[in-house]
């Protein structure tokens, strides 16, 4: 649901209809309009095979575009700072751990998965930091202020592969990668 708002007001300038069609559902086309590739990446991100600025590319301008629909504009500065958590896998080792730390830095704990996109908007509205270990969560800087420096906790996989300081550089974000060693 959050990805579908999302589109909503990502499409709102534009007089199309937004259709869904359920995963199994088979749907006849007359006429389809494809959109330039906006963004690239190249699967070897995510196998940590040889890395290099040529394998990812997201366009400056749509990412200001997608910011300006999507980021709300608040009066008052940015000055929370949030940690996010993942519940998944995927997540940081000693997790629980790195929470404490930050918690006793002025971070709050939060899930993003957990949040409506409405929510989520509200939110990082208010982000003057967020960190926490790599993944989606961190395409939450589109909802962030252009102020708001992001903290990618990550195994060092090459100097040039972190997707998301494409997001944040792209927006003018500060992206900070704190790369440490993996555990097997």
């Amino acid at each position: 649901p959050n990805l579908v708002e999302a589109l909503r007001l990502a499409m709102a300038p534009c007089p199309r209809r937004l259709e869904i069609v359920d995963q199994d559902e088979a749907l006849s086309i007359g006429e389809l309009i494809v959109p330039p590739r906006y963004s690239w990446l190249k699967p070897c991100l995510q196998t940590r095979a040889h890395i290099d600025a040529r394998d990812r590319m997201l366009s400056a301008t749509a990412l200001h575009a997608l910011h300006d629909r999507l980021a709300l504009r608040t009066m008052s500065p940015a000055t929370r700072r949030f940690f996010m958590v993942r519940t998944s896998k995927a997540r940081i080792t000693n997790q629980d751990e790195a929470i404490a730390l930050f918690i006793r830095h002025g971070f709050e704990a939060v899930t993003p998965e957990c949040l409506s996109f409405a929510e989520a908007q509200r939110l990082f509205a208010q982000a003057s930091i967020i960190a926490g270990p790599p993944g989606a969560a961190f395409a939450n800087l589109l909802l962030c202020p252009k102020t708001t420096t992001a903290i990618v906790l990550m195994p060092y996989i090459g100097p040039e592969a972190p997707y998301f300081g494409a997001i944040g550089g792209g927006l003018g974000q500060r992206v900070i990668h704190l790369c440490g060693p993996t555990v097997d």
